[in-house]
């Protein structure tokens, strides 16, 4: 009754193939023989719930068959029950205290030289580890209890995947947009690319970043940091300017000095190439 059945290896003994104390070989499910109870006896008329299933899905004359029959299955269906009858199963199937289950191969069961049959773990609802707290069970959720859970080969997941601790990466991490939520949930996918100052004595080409996300375009931004007018004219306005070049940008510096060489009533621009001038160069996707 609570999910867990023996049999006796005494009518076995004398046999050559017996197995040695200690030492568990097989359980075969087969009607009549007192190996594990059905829930039904074969007037099919048990109102007992069936928490052990040899012949799932049977039904009518199919079941009573099932039941009489003494050919070895190779499948055990644990059923779920619904003992209260508020329409909610409360009683569910378990194997309890496995060290390991092993899923054997793909099988090409009609001999056509394709693999049709492939194991299946179906309807999970908790896999607990040792003192595992009790799961609050939802339809369509897998809960794993263990402490520890280690994956040794590729795992793919189709859909979200939260995490409540630290997430530590010996290898690459990829990943298509990257969210900082200690930043108020920045976006780092359309952060800053390049942040840097540089030098106006020296050819400047700053690369664009490649945009992936639809409407996103990259910027520039460029703020002067440090000048000097060599000709030794007061600097009235300073401006850094970047010129696009479809697949970068160049970057330059000019003042608006105190003096009109054109005497048009408005001040001389020139452009800052010294190595005291310096520009901060930031570029990033909108």
């Amino acid at each position: 009754p609570y999910g867990v059945w023996e049999m006796s290896m005494r009518p076995y003994a004398s046999l050559s193939q017996a197995p040695q104390p200690g030492f568990l070989t097989a359980i075969i499910a087969a009607s009549g023989l007192n190996l594990h109870d059905t829930g039904q006896d074969l007037s099919l008329d048990s109102s007992r719930p069936t928490f052990l299933d040899r012949c799932p899905g049977a039904r009518g004359d199919a079941l009573a068959s099932c039941l009489n029959d003494n050919r070895i299955h190779t499948s055990i269906v644990f059923n779920a029950v619904d003992q209260d009858g508020d329409g909610d199963p409360d009683i569910l199937g378990r194997i309890a205290n496995v060290h390991s289950i092993e899923m054997g191969g793909p099988v090409d069961a009609d001999d056509d030289g394709l693999p049709d049959t492939y194991s299946a773990l179906t309807g999970l609802a908790e896999v607990a580890c040792g003192n595992g707290a009790p799961a609050g069970r939802t339809a369509g959720r897998l809960l794993i209890t263990c402490p520890d859970v280690r994956i040794s080969g590729r795992a793919a997941f189709g859909g979200d995947v939260s995490l409540d601790g630290a997430l530590d990466v010996d290898g690459d991490a990829d990943a298509w947009r990257f969210r900082a939520g200690a930043l108020g949930g920045q976006d780092l996918t359309r952060g800053l690319f390049f942040a840097d100052i540089v030098a106006m004595n020296t050819s400047i080409r700053i690369t664009k970043p490649v945009c992936r996300d639809q409407g996103s375009t990259a910027q520039i931004y460029a703020a002067p940091v440090s000048y000097l007018n060599s000709s030794g004219e007061a600097i009235l306005g300073i401006r850094a300017r970047a010129t696009d070049h479809n697949t970068h940008w160049s970057v330059a510096m000019t003042a608006s000095i105190d003096r009109d060489t054109n005497s048009d009533g408005l001040a001389d621009v020139i452009t800052l190439t010294g190595a005291n001038d310096h520009v901060l160069v930031l570029t990033r996707c909108s």
